[in-house]
C-alpha cells in the first residue's frame, strides 16, 4: 500500500536542491553586504574630534583618553596654599584718593553721615591713564597791506583740510 504521490521523485529532489542552492547564494550575498555595512558603521563610531575633522561638539558624552604622558601629582591646580601671591605691592601715595562714605545704616536705615569714623580700609587699583586725542587748532590770519592787498598766512603741511588726522594717527593706521 504505497502511495506514489508521497514518494518524491528524483526530478523534484533536484528542483529542491537548485532552490536551496539559489537561497544559499542569495543569503551569502546578503551577509557579505551586511558585514561591509557593519564595518562602515563601526568605523564611524570610532571617530571623534581628535582623530578626524569632526568638531568637538559632535563628540559623545565620553571623554577621549588624555594624550599627556604626565602623571597626576595629586595637587589642585592654581596657587598652592602657603605660597606667596604675585600681585603689585601697595604704594604710599596714590594719584587720586576718593573717600567712600556710608550714608545709611545697613541694619536700621538711619543716617550715619555725622557719626564717628571707627575704621578705614583701602584698596588700590593700578591702571593706565585714559588715552585722549591731542587736538591742535591752526588759525591762519589774514592782514591787509598798506597797498590794499589781503595777505593770508599759510597753514602747516599736516593741516590739509578743515579737520584731518595728524601724522602720528596716520602712522598708527599704516
Amino acid at each position: 500500500m504505497s502511495d506514489s504521490s508521497a514518494v518524491p521523485t528524483v526530478g523534484s529532489l533536484l528542483a529542491r536542491l537548485e532552490e536551496s542552492d539559489a537561497l544559499i547564494t542569495a543569503l551569502k550575498t546578503g551577509v557579505g553586504s551586511l558585514r561591509s555595512r557593519v564595518a562602515t558603521l563601526e568605523g564611524r563610531l570610532k571617530k571623534n574630534s581628535q582623530n578626524s575633522s569632526k568638531p568637538p561638539s559632535t563628540d559623545a558624552f565620553t571623554k577621549p583618553p588624555p594624550r599627556s604622558l604626565r602623571r597626576p601629582s595629586g595637587r589642585s591646580p592654581g596657587k598652592q596654599s602657603g605660597d606667596p601671591g604675585m600681585r603689585p605691592e601697595p604704594v604710599d601715595t596714590a594719584d587720586v584718593v576718593p573717600i567712600h562714605e556710608p550714608d545709611r545704616c545697613g541694619r536700621c536705615g538711619l543716617d550715619v553721615s555725622q557719626g564717628p569714623v571707627t575704621g578705614e580700609r583701602f584698596r588700590q587699583v593700578f591702571d593706565l591713564p585714559a588715552i585722549r586725542l591731542h587736538i591742535t587748532e591752526h588759525r591762519a590770519r589774514t592782514r591787509q597791506c598798506s597797498c590794499g592787498h589781503q595777505c593770508e598766512a599759510p597753514f602747516p603741511a599736516e593741516a590739509t583740510a578743515t579737520t584731518c588726522y595728524g601724522p602720528r594717527i596716520q602712522g598708527l593706521g599704516a
